[in-house]
């Protein structure tokens, strides 16, 4: 969507008004505090914390739509609790248990 749309700019001033204060506390808590994993970069990190917060309200509605998401309290709700689970244990495992569950599949 162009920056110049009305419908991206009322998207990017909610967020900002809206998020700005709690993103700013944590941000600042990845950074200050060990937080983080050994291993990942705070940078990126920051980055992949404010995809997930943003892209709900930015995705386009016939991707949402082939997918069958519905954005509404409920399903934000759900998807917060995911994005915590998803930041604190990561949602892909290692792969070395990929290949033994391979490895198990193919016996």
């Amino acid at each position: 969507m162009p920056e110049s749309q009305p419908q991206r700019q009322l998207v990017e001033k909610a967020l900002e008004d809206v998020s700005r204060p709690m993103q700013e506390a944590i941000i600042s808590r990845i950074s200050a505090d060990s937080v983080l994993k050994p291993g990942f970069e705070p940078k990126l990190c920051k980055f992949s914390f404010l995809s997930l917060m943003v892209f709900p309200f930015i995705a386009p509605s016939s991707l949402l739509a082939k997918h069958d998401i519905q954005i509404n309290e409920a399903f934000l709700n759900q998807l917060i609790e995911h994005n915590i689970k998803l930041m604190t244990s990561g949602m892909l495992q290692e792969p070395a248990t990929q290949q033994g569950r391979q490895n198990e599949n193919e016996s």
